[in-house]
């Protein structure tokens, strides 16, 4: 009797070291369900317009010039933007699979870094906690800058993490100031985040 209740708690032990293992592709899996397919295809509201119509110029030098004049945020993410639509097209579901894809890699991203940094349990929780929240859903349907600059900010706090434990090395501050100028320039509300 007591050897069949063991291996029934070793059974469970090993199913919760699993999933925990694997808690970032479910969180990202959980994020995917959530999105609500069918707003993938709806119409370009104004600020989205702004970013598709940044799609159709032929060169660089035309969407920079154009994000100047009409955009008070930097133009890294509608450059980013401009590059998918030239490999996949410039439809709404083309431009919307950009912050998707940025959003997804973000909360896996996050949850591993959970699991690097706090106990299981506490992982856990940080990772379906972004997981769930609605802002970060919207964020994975509209075609601007939120989605990569949330996946910006989690990579950001890796490599400070990697400054902190590796104070001589640097390699690890050029990792830190290639990203934080990275997110510097996808997105100007970056600066509350590097300066904290």
């Amino acid at each position: 009797m007591f050897s069949l209740w063991r291996s029934r708690t070793l059974t469970l032990t090993a199913l919760k070291v699993n999933l925990a293992r694997w808690l970032p592709l479910w969180c990202a899996l959980v994020a995917l369900l959530l999105v609500p397919y069918p707003a993938l295809q709806r119409d370009l509201w104004t600020d989205e317009a702004f970013t598709a119509s940044y799609t159709s110029y032929a060169t660089i030098d035309q969407v920079l010039n154009d994000v100047r004049k009409n955009e008070e945020t930097p133009p890294l993410s509608f450059l980013l933007t401009w590059v998918w639509a030239q490999m996949f097209g410039s439809s709404e579901v083309a431009l919307r699979l950009v912050p998707l894809i940025c959003g997804l890699l973000a909360i896996g991203l996050f949850t591993w870094f959970a699991q690097q940094n706090l106990p299981r349990r506490q992982a856990a929780i940080a990772g379906i906690t972004l997981t769930l929240a609605p802002l970060v859903t919207s964020f994975l349907m509209e075609a601007r800058s939120y989605a990569p600059t949330l996946l910006l900010s989690v990579i950001c706090l890796i490599a400070f993490e990697n400054v902190y434990h590796n104070p001589l090395r640097l390699k690890a501050y050029l990792h830190y100031a290639i990203i934080a100028t990275t997110l510097f320039l996808t997105s100007y509300f970056s600066v509350s985040l590097l300066l904290a």
